[in-house]
């Protein structure tokens, strides 16, 4: 290597190539020669302050890495996006340090200052992409895309095979869920939602009642009676359309397991339990053992809660009006922007769990018919009736003429 930083022409004659370093600069003769001991201390400040500057972005860059490894600070910390702000006003300007040495040749100002400027250029889209990648920002753009979505792409579920005149607003859908055999629909709800007014009901049909095409003359005996499945759920509508008056729109039939599953996903529910629930049935591999009084629920309890009927005088009919005040409760504490976090896990248990003649834009609708409506203010009801029995089976007969005027706040064909 020449003194003056070139790379010397090894046999093949003519001046020697220039070498591409950024520091050639300060290998070459200056046009004002230095002192030795002035090049010295030019040179411990210089690495001085660059020792600095790259503690600072080490330091910096540890802080991102930490960050992005642990999205979420831990308990009694607290990220903050302004917390290097006081290291980013001051910026390190390699051009003030280059102020302090104006004596310095014409030619290596320029090429100094050209490489700070490119250095600076780089570190400012570092900066850029940390903060493209914070997970507060990338909530807020699906937030914002969600609600594109809901505003867009949603369409009410409708069933209309004669074609007759309807309420452009209103959407009935049918929720069902099933008994530990998985042959009976012992939960049977509908649940009615009205764009315009906001409006949100939800309605019991108790499990008993009569439906005369089974030799188990009740209409949870019409799922198994098709076969279960989508077959099951279609003649579960054909029946519940009998008693209505009118066909629901669509339907959503949910297990067990799912149930619990779901709830635990959505970090439980907090809901105050009417009484003391103590129940065991071992061919069921069921024992229910809770408290009355106000308590956060895993998905476990949350099945007991919606199971347990032994201890109400009304029986079945005291299992449904806790079931909607349950699901009522849930769905108001589960509207909340976090639920969004968790909507890939959901969407599985909705495709593996559940079956459903809904399509993602109905449910896309539905979706924000709750989160526009008054879930704290949802009318909750059961389909009014008496116990009976016909054929050695209890059944529940309903009250036609106090039915008839419950419904015409459902019917969609009713103006």
């Amino acid at each position: 290597m020449n003194y003056n930083g070139s790379k010397p022409n090894r046999g093949r004659g003519g001046p020697d190539e220039p070498r591409e370093d950024y520091f050639d600069d300060w290998n070459r003769p200056a046009e004002r020669p230095m002192t030795e001991a002035e090049r010295r201390a030019y040179y411990a400040e210089r690495d001085a302050y660059y020792a600095s500057r790259d503690a600072y972005y080490a330091q910096r860059d540890a802080y991102y890495a930490r960050r992005e490894a642990a999205p979420y600070p831990p308990e009694g910390e607290e990220y903050c996006d302004g917390e290097y702000d006081e290291y980013e006003d001051e910026e390190y300007d390699e051009e003030e340090y280059a102020e302090d040495y104006e004596d310095e040749p014409p030619r290596r100002q320029v090429k100094a200052k050209a490489a700070r400027k490119t250095r600076a250029a780089r570190r400012r889209t570092r900066r850029r992409r940390r903060r493209r990648r914070h997970p507060v920002r990338t909530i807020i753009v699906a937030l914002i895309l969600v609600g594109i979505a809901l505003l867009l792409m949603g369409s009410p579920p409708v069933r209309n095979a004669s074609g007759a005149d309807r309420s452009s607003g209103r959407s009935n859908i049918l929720l069902a869920g099933t008994d530990e055999s998985g042959l009976r629909t012992d939960t049977i709800m509908l649940l009615s939602l009205e764009r315009g007014s906001r409006e949100i009901r939800l309605l019991s049909i108790p499990r008993d009642t009569y439906a005369p095409d089974y030799a188990v003359p009740k209409i949870n005996s019409a799922y198994g009676a098709a076969g279960t499945g989508e077959r099951g759920m279609e003649e579960l509508m054909r029946q519940t359309e009998k008693v209505l008056g009118f066909a629901p729109d669509g339907y959503v039939l949910v297990d067990l397991d799912c149930v619990a599953a779901m709830v635990d996903l959505l970090g439980g529910v907090d809901f105050n339990v009417p009484e003391d629930m103590h129940y065991e049935d071992y061919s069921q591999n069921l024992v229910i053992d809770l408290r009355a009084g106000m308590q956060h629920l895993s998905g476990r309890e949350a099945l007991w809660v919606l199971r347990y009927r032994s201890g109400y005088a009304t029986a079945d009919i005291g299992r449904t009006e806790v079931q909607r005040e349950f699901i009522k409760e849930a769905m108001r504490q589960w509207a909340r922007p976090d639920t969004l976090k968790v909507l890939p896990e959901l969407w599985q248990l909705y495709r593996e769990n559940m079956v459903t003649d809904l399509e993602p834009r109905n449910v896309l609708w539905i979706a924000r018919v709750l989160l526009k409506g008054d879930l704290g203010g949802m009318t909750t009801e059961v389909l009014p009736g008496w116990a009976d029995m016909v054929g050695g089976a209890s059944v529940y007969m309903i009250d036609r003429t106090a039915a008839d005027l419950m419904l015409k706040k459902y019917d969609p064909y009713l103006k």
